[in-house]
């Protein structure tokens, strides 16, 4: 079963660390910003946001956060998209789950 943690709340959006089942022993998670504006059983299209190797989703995503990315993800949020970052974890670097760590 998937599960939740809210990590933003925007003026505009909200956004959820999320982590998900997808193999025995294989969970992928993220961050999914969603526009405040979005209606029940709406439809809309998601921007899967990739950030570098060895790099982190909050640096796309989070306003707070100078990076070069400019939290492009946010900005989508803004305008009314919503989208998703994958954690991506490399042998460096093996955070999932963290954000949603109960």
């Amino acid at each position: 079963m998937a599960r939740t943690v809210q990590l933003y709340d925007e003026p505009n959006w909200v956004g959820y660390a999320v982590e998900m089942p997808v193999f025995p022993d294989v969970v992928a998670s993220g961050i999914l910003l969603l526009p405040r504006d979005l209606k029940p059983g709406e439809r809309r299209p998601v921007v899967v946001c990739q950030h570098g190797l060895e790099g982190r989703p909050e640096a796309v995503c989070d306003p707070k956060i100078k990076s070069v990315y400019h939290a492009f993800g946010a900005q989508l949020a803004d305008r009314g998209t919503s989208s998703t970052h994958p954690r991506i974890p490399t042998s460096a670097t093996n955070d999932i789950g963290r954000s949603c760590a109960s």
